[in-house]
Protein backbone atom coordinates (compact mmCIF):
# COMPACT_ATOMS: atom_id res chain seq x y z
CA UNK A 1 0.00 0.00 0.00
CA UNK A 2 2.88 2.69 0.95
CA UNK A 3 4.83 1.98 -2.10
CA UNK A 4 1.64 2.64 -4.29
CA UNK A 5 0.83 5.54 -2.84
CA UNK A 6 4.34 6.66 -3.54
CA UNK A 7 4.89 5.03 -7.38
CA UNK A 8 0.95 5.10 -8.59
CA UNK A 9 -1.42 1.93 -9.36
CA UNK A 10 -0.49 1.87 -12.74
CA UNK A 11 3.00 0.93 -12.09
CA UNK A 12 1.88 -1.70 -9.59
CA UNK A 13 -0.50 -3.40 -11.55
CA UNK A 14 2.35 -4.14 -14.02
CA UNK A 15 4.32 -5.39 -11.53
CA UNK A 16 2.12 -7.37 -9.70
CA UNK A 17 0.21 -8.99 -11.65
CA UNK A 18 2.95 -11.25 -13.76
CA UNK A 19 3.97 -12.39 -10.84
CA UNK A 20 0.48 -13.68 -9.97
CA UNK A 21 0.68 -15.00 -13.38
CA UNK A 22 3.93 -17.24 -12.30
CA UNK A 23 2.40 -18.04 -9.17
CA UNK A 24 -0.81 -19.80 -11.09
CA UNK A 25 2.64 -21.75 -13.30
CA UNK A 26 4.14 -23.15 -10.17
CA UNK A 27 1.47 -25.85 -9.35
CA UNK A 28 2.56 -27.84 -12.34
CA UNK A 29 6.17 -27.78 -11.46
CA UNK A 30 4.97 -29.06 -7.85
CA UNK A 31 3.24 -31.55 -9.65
CA UNK A 32 6.29 -32.52 -11.83
CA UNK A 33 7.97 -32.64 -8.91
CA UNK A 34 5.80 -34.88 -6.65
CA UNK A 35 5.07 -37.28 -9.64
CA UNK A 36 8.90 -37.53 -11.45
CA UNK A 37 10.89 -37.67 -8.10
CA UNK A 38 13.63 -35.48 -9.62
CA UNK A 39 14.75 -34.32 -5.95
CA UNK A 40 15.63 -36.67 -3.26
CA UNK A 41 13.69 -34.95 -1.32
CA UNK A 42 10.45 -34.86 -3.57
CA UNK A 43 7.23 -34.09 -1.19
CA UNK A 44 9.41 -31.56 0.75
CA UNK A 45 9.96 -29.79 -2.14
CA UNK A 46 6.48 -30.34 -3.35
CA UNK A 47 5.14 -28.56 -0.35
CA UNK A 48 7.36 -25.64 -0.18
CA UNK A 49 7.13 -24.95 -3.90
CA UNK A 50 3.10 -24.80 -2.70
CA UNK A 51 3.88 -22.88 -0.06
CA UNK A 52 5.35 -20.03 -2.59
CA UNK A 53 2.51 -20.74 -4.67
CA UNK A 54 0.22 -19.64 -1.83
CA UNK A 55 2.24 -16.56 -1.06
CA UNK A 56 2.17 -15.02 -4.71
CA UNK A 57 -1.41 -15.89 -5.43
CA UNK A 58 -3.19 -15.21 -2.57
CA UNK A 59 -0.47 -11.98 -1.16
CA UNK A 60 0.29 -11.05 -4.74
CA UNK A 61 -3.52 -11.11 -5.69
CA UNK A 62 -4.90 -9.09 -1.95
CA UNK A 63 -1.91 -6.66 -3.07
CA UNK A 64 -4.24 -5.94 -6.59
CA UNK A 65 -6.87 -6.10 -4.99
CA UNK A 66 -6.07 -3.18 -2.19
CA UNK A 67 -4.60 -1.37 -5.55
CA UNK A 68 -7.84 -1.76 -7.44
CA UNK A 69 -10.01 -0.39 -4.47
CA UNK A 70 -7.97 2.38 -3.77
CA UNK A 71 -8.03 3.43 -7.36
CA UNK A 72 -11.11 3.13 -7.66
CA UNK A 73 -11.87 5.38 -4.41
CA UNK A 74 -9.18 8.22 -5.84
CA UNK A 75 -11.25 8.77 -9.42
CA UNK A 76 -15.06 8.89 -7.33
CA UNK A 77 -16.44 10.60 -4.36
CA UNK A 78 -19.33 11.79 -4.50
CA UNK A 79 -20.10 8.55 -6.46
CA UNK A 80 -17.88 6.48 -4.18
CA UNK A 81 -20.87 3.79 -3.56
CA UNK A 82 -22.27 3.40 -6.94
CA UNK A 83 -18.63 2.62 -8.41
CA UNK A 84 -18.22 0.96 -5.79
CA UNK A 85 -21.14 -1.42 -6.24
CA UNK A 86 -20.47 -2.21 -10.04
CA UNK A 87 -16.51 -2.54 -8.84
CA UNK A 88 -18.07 -5.41 -7.05
CA UNK A 89 -20.87 -6.69 -9.52
CA UNK A 90 -18.13 -7.09 -11.78
CA UNK A 91 -16.03 -9.36 -9.48
CA UNK A 92 -18.41 -11.29 -8.28
CA UNK A 93 -19.99 -12.15 -11.87
CA UNK A 94 -16.53 -13.29 -12.90
CA UNK A 95 -15.70 -14.83 -10.11
CA UNK A 96 -18.90 -16.91 -9.92
CA UNK A 97 -20.32 -17.24 -13.16
CA UNK A 98 -16.63 -16.72 -15.50
CA UNK A 99 -14.12 -18.63 -13.82
CA UNK A 100 -16.66 -21.33 -12.48
CA UNK A 101 -17.36 -21.91 -16.61
CA UNK A 102 -13.77 -22.24 -17.91
CA UNK A 103 -12.69 -24.84 -14.82
CA UNK A 104 -15.86 -27.18 -15.46
CA UNK A 105 -14.98 -27.07 -19.72
CA UNK A 106 -11.10 -26.94 -19.76
CA UNK A 107 -10.04 -28.66 -15.81
CA UNK A 108 -7.37 -27.53 -13.61
CA UNK A 109 -4.23 -27.85 -15.65
CA UNK A 110 -5.53 -25.41 -18.65
CA UNK A 111 -7.07 -23.28 -16.27
CA UNK A 112 -3.91 -22.43 -14.79
CA UNK A 113 -2.42 -21.65 -18.48
CA UNK A 114 -5.30 -19.54 -18.75
CA UNK A 115 -5.03 -17.64 -15.42
CA UNK A 116 -1.39 -16.76 -16.19
CA UNK A 117 -1.91 -15.59 -19.68
CA UNK A 118 -4.82 -13.62 -18.47
CA UNK A 119 -2.49 -11.98 -16.03
CA UNK A 120 0.14 -11.13 -18.22
CA UNK A 121 -2.66 -9.49 -20.61
CA UNK A 122 -4.08 -7.34 -17.68
CA UNK A 123 -0.97 -6.01 -16.97
CA UNK A 124 -0.47 -4.82 -20.85
CA UNK A 125 -3.78 -3.62 -20.44
CA UNK A 126 -3.32 -1.35 -17.19
CA UNK A 127 0.30 -0.12 -18.37
CA UNK A 128 -1.24 1.30 -21.22
CA UNK A 129 -4.46 2.64 -20.12
CA UNK A 130 -4.83 3.51 -16.25
CA UNK A 131 -4.00 6.56 -15.24
CA UNK A 132 -3.26 6.83 -11.85
CA UNK A 133 -5.55 10.38 -10.44
CA UNK A 134 -8.19 12.10 -12.07
CA UNK A 135 -6.28 15.23 -12.07
CA UNK A 136 -3.70 13.85 -14.01
CA UNK A 137 -5.88 14.09 -16.85
CA UNK A 138 -7.56 18.01 -15.86
CA UNK A 139 -10.36 16.14 -14.33
CA UNK A 140 -11.73 15.93 -10.57
CA UNK A 141 -13.57 13.00 -9.04
CA UNK A 142 -16.29 11.52 -10.09
CA UNK A 143 -15.07 12.01 -13.56
CA UNK A 144 -16.13 16.57 -13.82
CA UNK A 145 -13.74 18.94 -15.15
CA UNK A 146 -12.90 21.10 -11.80
CA UNK A 147 -15.40 23.65 -11.67
CA UNK A 148 -17.03 23.59 -15.40
CA UNK A 149 -20.20 22.90 -15.97
CA UNK A 150 -22.14 19.97 -17.92
CA UNK A 151 -23.75 21.45 -20.99
CA UNK A 152 -25.56 20.30 -23.93
CA UNK A 153 -24.63 23.70 -26.05
CA UNK A 154 -23.21 26.85 -24.88
CA UNK A 155 -25.84 28.78 -23.82
CA UNK A 156 -26.87 31.81 -25.38
CA UNK A 157 -27.10 35.54 -23.48
CA UNK A 158 -29.60 35.83 -21.43
CA UNK A 159 -30.41 32.05 -21.48
CA UNK A 160 -29.83 29.64 -18.54
CA UNK A 161 -28.00 26.25 -18.76
CA UNK A 162 -29.61 23.00 -18.63
CA UNK A 163 -29.04 21.10 -15.69
CA UNK A 164 -26.75 18.48 -15.71
CA UNK A 165 -29.12 15.56 -15.47
CA UNK A 166 -30.79 17.13 -18.88
CA UNK A 167 -27.47 17.38 -20.81
CA UNK A 168 -27.57 14.34 -23.50
CA UNK A 169 -24.10 14.31 -24.53
CA UNK A 170 -20.72 15.32 -22.49
CA UNK A 171 -20.02 18.55 -24.30
CA UNK A 172 -18.17 20.74 -21.53
CA UNK A 173 -19.22 24.92 -20.99
CA UNK A 174 -15.13 25.37 -21.26
CA UNK A 175 -13.15 24.23 -24.23
CA UNK A 176 -10.32 23.29 -22.61
CA UNK A 177 -10.47 21.97 -18.80
CA UNK A 178 -9.35 24.53 -16.05
CA UNK A 179 -5.69 24.19 -14.99
CA UNK A 180 -5.29 22.05 -12.14
CA UNK A 181 -1.98 23.20 -11.10
CA UNK A 182 -0.89 19.45 -11.97
CA UNK A 183 1.40 18.93 -15.55
CA UNK A 184 -1.17 16.98 -18.16
CA UNK A 185 0.88 13.86 -19.55
CA UNK A 186 0.56 13.93 -23.30
CA UNK A 187 0.26 9.97 -22.61
CA UNK A 188 -0.63 7.38 -20.23
CA UNK A 189 2.92 6.59 -20.15
CA UNK A 190 3.97 10.07 -19.77
CA UNK A 191 5.50 10.46 -15.82
CA UNK A 192 5.04 14.00 -13.83
CA UNK A 193 7.46 16.11 -12.55
CA UNK A 194 7.61 14.48 -9.49
CA UNK A 195 6.56 10.85 -10.75
CA UNK A 196 4.13 8.40 -9.13
CA UNK A 197 1.44 10.23 -7.66
CA UNK A 198 3.42 12.55 -5.60
CA UNK A 199 2.16 15.46 -7.75
CA UNK A 200 -1.49 15.45 -7.00
CA UNK A 201 -0.52 14.56 -3.77
CA UNK A 202 1.10 17.95 -2.46
CA UNK A 203 -1.66 20.13 -4.69
CA UNK A 204 -3.33 22.44 -2.74
CA UNK A 205 -6.64 21.68 -0.73
CA UNK A 206 -9.83 23.25 -2.35
CA UNK A 207 -11.93 25.58 -0.58
CA UNK A 208 -13.98 23.12 1.61
CA UNK A 209 -12.05 19.74 0.57
CA UNK A 210 -11.25 17.72 3.89
CA UNK A 211 -7.70 16.94 5.08
CA UNK A 212 -6.50 13.50 4.39
CA UNK A 213 -5.31 11.44 7.37
CA UNK A 214 -2.04 9.52 6.97
CA UNK A 215 -1.61 5.66 8.32
CA UNK A 216 -0.18 6.71 11.77
CA UNK A 217 -2.94 9.52 11.76
CA UNK A 218 -5.82 6.68 10.97
CA UNK A 219 -4.81 4.35 13.56
CA UNK A 220 -4.77 6.79 16.38
CA UNK A 221 -8.98 7.01 15.49
CA UNK A 222 -12.01 4.84 16.96
CA UNK A 223 -13.29 4.14 13.56
CA UNK A 224 -10.19 2.54 12.22
CA UNK A 225 -10.27 -0.12 14.93
CA UNK A 226 -14.02 -0.75 14.57
CA UNK A 227 -14.22 -1.17 10.60
CA UNK A 228 -11.04 -3.67 11.37
CA UNK A 229 -12.54 -4.91 14.53
CA UNK A 230 -16.15 -5.46 11.90
CA UNK A 231 -13.90 -6.63 9.08
CA UNK A 232 -12.33 -9.45 11.09
CA UNK A 233 -15.00 -10.92 12.63
CA UNK A 234 -16.40 -10.95 9.01
CA UNK A 235 -13.49 -12.69 7.17
CA UNK A 236 -13.70 -15.53 10.08
CA UNK A 237 -17.06 -16.31 9.84
CA UNK A 238 -17.32 -15.62 5.89
CA UNK A 239 -14.20 -17.64 4.76
CA UNK A 240 -15.26 -20.53 7.24
CA UNK A 241 -19.04 -20.71 5.75
CA UNK A 242 -17.45 -20.17 1.55
CA UNK A 243 -15.12 -23.48 2.59
CA UNK A 244 -16.62 -25.55 4.88
CA UNK A 245 -20.35 -24.92 2.91
CA UNK A 246 -20.83 -28.56 1.95
CA UNK A 247 -19.24 -29.99 5.29
CA UNK A 248 -21.92 -28.06 7.55
CA UNK A 249 -24.96 -29.00 5.42
CA UNK A 250 -24.44 -32.84 5.06
CA UNK A 251 -22.69 -33.45 8.34
CA UNK A 252 -25.41 -35.79 9.66
CA UNK A 253 -25.37 -36.91 6.09
CA UNK A 254 -29.22 -37.37 5.31
CA UNK A 255 -29.88 -34.79 2.93
CA UNK A 256 -31.10 -36.00 -0.49
CA UNK A 257 -30.61 -33.05 -2.17
CA UNK A 258 -26.84 -32.68 -1.91
CA UNK A 259 -25.61 -32.80 -6.05
CA UNK A 260 -28.29 -29.72 -6.47
CA UNK A 261 -27.29 -27.78 -3.14
CA UNK A 262 -25.25 -25.39 -5.35
CA UNK A 263 -28.18 -24.91 -7.22
CA UNK A 264 -30.19 -24.26 -4.49
CA UNK A 265 -27.83 -22.18 -2.15
CA UNK A 266 -25.53 -20.09 -4.52
CA UNK A 267 -28.45 -19.13 -7.03
CA UNK A 268 -30.17 -16.99 -4.70
CA UNK A 269 -27.24 -15.99 -3.10
CA UNK A 270 -25.74 -14.17 -6.53
CA UNK A 271 -29.34 -12.93 -7.32
CA UNK A 272 -30.05 -11.33 -3.71
CA UNK A 273 -26.53 -10.22 -3.39
CA UNK A 274 -26.63 -8.26 -6.69
CA UNK A 275 -29.81 -6.59 -6.15
CA UNK A 276 -28.77 -5.51 -2.59
CA UNK A 277 -25.03 -4.34 -3.66
CA UNK A 278 -26.59 -2.11 -6.51
CA UNK A 279 -29.79 -0.58 -4.27
CA UNK A 280 -26.49 -0.78 -0.99
CA UNK A 281 -24.28 1.94 -3.63
CA UNK A 282 -27.22 4.89 -4.41
CA UNK A 283 -28.03 4.40 -0.32
CA UNK A 284 -24.17 5.52 0.45
CA UNK A 285 -24.38 8.29 -2.24
CA UNK A 286 -27.76 9.46 -1.13
CA UNK A 287 -26.17 9.71 2.42
CA UNK A 288 -27.33 6.90 4.68
CA UNK A 289 -24.92 6.90 7.04
CA UNK A 290 -22.49 3.63 6.98
CA UNK A 291 -23.09 2.31 10.32
CA UNK A 292 -26.43 1.38 10.04
CA UNK A 293 -25.98 -0.40 6.93
CA UNK A 294 -22.89 -2.37 8.05
CA UNK A 295 -25.21 -3.40 11.50
CA UNK A 296 -27.85 -4.48 9.22
CA UNK A 297 -25.37 -6.46 7.35
CA UNK A 298 -24.03 -8.33 10.36
CA UNK A 299 -27.43 -8.93 11.96
CA UNK A 300 -28.52 -10.34 8.40
CA UNK A 301 -25.48 -12.44 8.62
CA UNK A 302 -25.79 -13.79 12.05
CA UNK A 303 -29.30 -15.09 10.92
CA UNK A 304 -27.58 -16.76 8.10
CA UNK A 305 -24.72 -18.81 10.60
CA UNK A 306 -27.75 -19.68 13.12
CA UNK A 307 -30.05 -21.21 10.60
CA UNK A 308 -27.25 -22.20 8.60
CA UNK A 309 -27.12 -25.85 10.31
CA UNK A 310 -30.70 -26.15 9.71
CA UNK A 311 -30.96 -26.30 6.26
CA UNK A 312 -32.20 -29.94 5.37
CA UNK A 313 -34.40 -29.14 2.11
CA UNK A 314 -34.48 -27.10 -0.72
CA UNK A 315 -36.74 -23.95 0.53
CA UNK A 316 -34.45 -23.75 3.37
CA UNK A 317 -31.20 -23.75 0.97
CA UNK A 318 -33.17 -20.89 -0.94
CA UNK A 319 -33.89 -18.72 2.12
CA UNK A 320 -30.37 -19.37 3.42
CA UNK A 321 -28.81 -18.41 0.62
CA UNK A 322 -30.69 -15.61 -0.04
CA UNK A 323 -30.11 -14.65 4.23
CA UNK A 324 -26.22 -14.78 2.80
CA UNK A 325 -26.65 -12.99 -0.17
CA UNK A 326 -28.39 -9.94 1.16
CA UNK A 327 -26.03 -9.87 4.03
CA UNK A 328 -22.96 -9.60 1.72
CA UNK A 329 -25.07 -7.15 -0.78
CA UNK A 330 -25.27 -4.50 2.48
CA UNK A 331 -21.65 -5.44 3.27
CA UNK A 332 -19.21 -4.89 0.33
CA UNK A 333 -19.91 -1.57 -0.74
CA UNK A 334 -19.44 0.06 2.48
CA UNK A 335 -16.11 -2.05 3.19
CA UNK A 336 -15.01 -0.94 -0.61
CA UNK A 337 -15.94 2.89 0.03
CA UNK A 338 -15.71 4.07 3.57
CA UNK A 339 -11.73 4.25 3.76
CA UNK A 340 -11.68 6.78 1.18
CA UNK A 341 -14.53 8.57 2.70
CA UNK A 342 -13.54 8.59 6.31
CA UNK A 343 -9.46 9.15 5.34
CA UNK A 344 -9.42 10.55 2.42
CA UNK A 345 -7.72 9.65 -0.85
CA UNK A 346 -3.76 10.68 -0.32
CA UNK A 347 -2.81 7.72 1.55
CA UNK A 348 -5.84 5.09 0.74
CA UNK A 349 -3.41 2.37 -0.23
CA UNK A 350 -1.41 2.11 2.72
CA UNK A 351 -4.53 2.28 5.00
CA UNK A 352 -6.67 0.19 2.84
CA UNK A 353 -3.21 -2.47 3.23
CA UNK A 354 -3.77 -2.12 6.50
CA UNK A 355 -6.88 -3.13 6.83
CA UNK A 356 -6.32 -6.13 4.61
CA UNK A 357 -4.02 -7.30 6.45
CA UNK A 358 -6.21 -8.00 9.32
CA UNK A 359 -8.91 -9.28 6.85
CA UNK A 360 -6.31 -11.84 5.58
CA UNK A 361 -5.17 -13.10 9.07
CA UNK A 362 -8.88 -13.53 9.84
CA UNK A 363 -9.32 -15.09 6.45
CA UNK A 364 -6.46 -17.50 7.49
CA UNK A 365 -7.88 -18.32 10.99
CA UNK A 366 -11.41 -18.50 10.40
CA UNK A 367 -11.73 -22.24 8.63
CA UNK A 368 -8.63 -23.39 11.39
CA UNK A 369 -10.70 -22.07 14.49
CA UNK A 370 -14.35 -23.26 13.10
CA UNK A 371 -12.37 -27.02 12.89
CA UNK A 372 -10.77 -27.34 15.54
CA UNK A 373 -14.36 -26.19 17.69
CA UNK A 374 -16.30 -28.90 15.62
CA UNK A 375 -13.99 -31.72 16.37
CA UNK A 376 -14.01 -30.63 20.26
CA UNK A 377 -17.51 -30.62 20.12
CA UNK A 378 -17.52 -33.58 18.81
CA UNK A 379 -20.94 -33.72 17.20
CA UNK A 380 -21.24 -31.08 14.39
CA UNK A 381 -21.27 -27.41 13.88
CA UNK A 382 -24.04 -25.99 15.17
CA UNK A 383 -22.66 -25.09 18.40
CA UNK A 384 -19.77 -23.25 17.09
CA UNK A 385 -21.65 -21.42 14.51
CA UNK A 386 -24.27 -20.30 17.27
CA UNK A 387 -21.24 -18.71 18.86
CA UNK A 388 -20.43 -16.94 15.84
CA UNK A 389 -23.87 -15.69 15.42
CA UNK A 390 -23.86 -14.23 18.62
CA UNK A 391 -20.31 -12.71 18.13
CA UNK A 392 -21.54 -11.12 14.91
CA UNK A 393 -24.24 -9.62 16.09
CA UNK A 394 -22.50 -8.35 19.26
CA UNK A 395 -20.19 -6.93 17.03
CA UNK A 396 -22.63 -5.73 14.57
CA UNK A 397 -24.45 -3.79 17.24
CA UNK A 398 -21.57 -2.10 18.55
CA UNK A 399 -21.05 -0.43 15.05
CA UNK A 400 -23.98 2.14 15.80
CA UNK A 401 -21.53 4.26 17.73
CA UNK A 402 -19.14 4.68 14.46
CA UNK A 403 -18.91 7.75 13.04
CA UNK A 404 -16.61 9.84 10.84
CA UNK A 405 -13.42 10.90 12.47
CA UNK A 406 -12.11 14.32 12.20
CA UNK A 407 -8.50 15.41 11.15
CA UNK A 408 -6.22 16.17 14.32
CA UNK A 409 -5.05 19.16 12.52
CA UNK A 410 -8.98 20.57 12.37
CA UNK A 411 -9.13 19.71 16.56
CA UNK A 412 -9.17 22.68 18.68
CA UNK A 413 -9.34 22.41 22.32
CA UNK A 414 -11.56 24.84 24.25
CA UNK A 415 -8.31 26.65 25.95
CA UNK A 416 -6.69 26.93 22.21
CA UNK A 417 -9.96 28.79 20.89
CA UNK A 418 -10.51 30.73 23.75
CA UNK A 419 -7.05 32.00 23.34
CA UNK A 420 -6.92 32.40 19.47
CA UNK A 421 -10.35 34.54 20.16
CA UNK A 422 -8.77 37.13 22.95
CA UNK A 423 -6.00 37.44 20.82
CA UNK A 424 -8.10 38.57 17.54
CA UNK A 425 -9.86 40.53 19.97
CA UNK A 426 -7.32 42.09 21.34
CA UNK A 427 -5.25 42.85 18.30
CA UNK A 428 -8.43 44.59 16.82
CA UNK A 429 -9.21 47.11 19.62
CA UNK A 430 -5.76 48.08 19.71
CA UNK A 431 -5.94 48.69 15.73
CA UNK A 432 -9.29 50.56 16.48
CA UNK A 433 -7.92 52.47 19.47
CA UNK A 434 -5.08 53.73 17.45
CA UNK A 435 -7.00 54.49 14.07
CA UNK A 436 -9.30 56.38 16.71
CA UNK A 437 -6.20 58.16 18.39
CA UNK A 438 -5.22 59.51 14.84
CA UNK A 439 -8.29 61.05 13.91
CA UNK A 440 -9.31 62.86 17.15
CA UNK A 441 -8.10 66.75 17.19
CA UNK A 442 -7.22 66.11 20.91
CA UNK A 443 -5.24 63.72 23.10
CA UNK A 444 -6.31 63.27 26.46
CA UNK A 445 -3.09 62.41 28.69
CA UNK A 446 -3.48 59.70 31.53
CA UNK A 447 -5.66 57.83 29.92
CA UNK A 448 -4.92 53.90 29.41
CA UNK A 449 -5.10 52.17 26.30
CA UNK A 450 -7.99 49.99 27.34
CA UNK A 451 -9.91 53.01 28.08
CA UNK A 452 -8.88 54.04 24.85
CA UNK A 453 -9.88 50.76 23.18
CA UNK A 454 -13.39 51.01 25.01
CA UNK A 455 -13.53 54.62 23.23
CA UNK A 456 -13.34 53.46 20.05
CA UNK A 457 -16.00 50.82 20.36
CA UNK A 458 -17.93 54.20 20.86
CA UNK A 459 -20.64 55.32 17.35
CA UNK A 460 -19.41 56.59 15.00
CA UNK A 461 -20.91 59.66 13.37
CA UNK A 462 -24.03 58.60 11.72
CA UNK A 463 -24.15 55.14 13.18
CA UNK A 464 -26.93 54.31 14.95
CA UNK A 465 -25.65 50.72 16.74
CA UNK A 466 -21.69 50.36 18.36
CA UNK A 467 -19.59 47.86 16.22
Amino acid sequence: GALVDEHGYRLAFAVLLPIMGLGFLIPLLAEYLRSESVLVTGLPGTLILMAVTLLMMRGIGTSIQTTSNALVNRWFRQQRGQAMATYHLAFMAVQDLVLVQIVQHVGWKMSTYVAAVSSVLAALFAWLFVIDSPELVGLSPDINPTGATLWLHAPSPGVSPPSRNEAATNHWATDHPPSTGVSLPSSPSAKTETGGLQSSQKRKRRPGEKRCFTLSEAMKTPAYYLINIYWVMYAVCGSSVALMLVDIIFDSGKHPFRLDVATYYYGPHFLMATVTTILTGHLIDSGVHEKYLLCAAGVMLSVGLSTLSSVKDPVSAILSGTVQGVSIGLREPVFLSILGKYFGNDHISEITGSTKMYHMLGTAAGPLIINVCRDWDGRDYVVTLNVFAVCCLIVSVCMLVLKQPMHPADIIDHDTLARTLAQSTGSGSEERGTKSEGNSPRKSPGRSSRERSHESLRPFPGEGKPM
